[in-house]
């Protein structure tokens, strides 16, 4: 998700572009799987931005889709950017919890045709396996 992207959705829900939702953004942007804390651990470094805030600015994010919520193997809440140009599932390994991103257009063309059969119109999904990955399962 682009900049530009970023400030269409918060004007589209009629929420302000603020310096620390761009800097929380844009740290988003090069964070992969990441928990709020961690994103709040990153930036309290750099900036004066409150624990609140950007958990209260990860939930926004979460809720006018620029985030995607990710539920690991603990149960525990991950984010990552939610763009559409780069849509895939996870896959997590339940010994040593590493996470592994596939896109599949067919598993999601699938999706669509089952959803249409039912006459339901996907707003969103989200798909996670958990098993052994390769390291693992050996």
């Amino acid at each position: 998700m682009q900049l530009l992207h970023f400030k269409k959705q918060l004007k589209k829900h009629k929420k302000s572009f603020t310096s620390e939702r761009k800097q929380i953004f844009l740290l988003a942007q090069k964070m992969q799987h990441f928990s709020a804390q961690e994103l709040f651990e990153a930036l309290k470094e750099k900036s004066k931005i409150s624990r609140m805030s950007v958990f209260r600015t990860v939930q926004l994010f979460e809720q006018i889709g620029v985030l995607r919520k990710v539920i690991t193997n603990s149960n525990a809440v991950r984010y990552e950017l939610n763009t559409e140009e780069n849509h895939h599932e996870h896959m997590q390994c339940s010994v040593c919890g590493q996470i592994i991103e596939f896109p599949d257009n067919s598993l999601h063309n699938q999706l669509e045709k089952i959803a249409e059969k039912h006459d339901f119109k996907i707003q969103e999904h989200s798909l996670f396996l958990r098993g052994l990955c390769k390291k693992c399962n050996h």
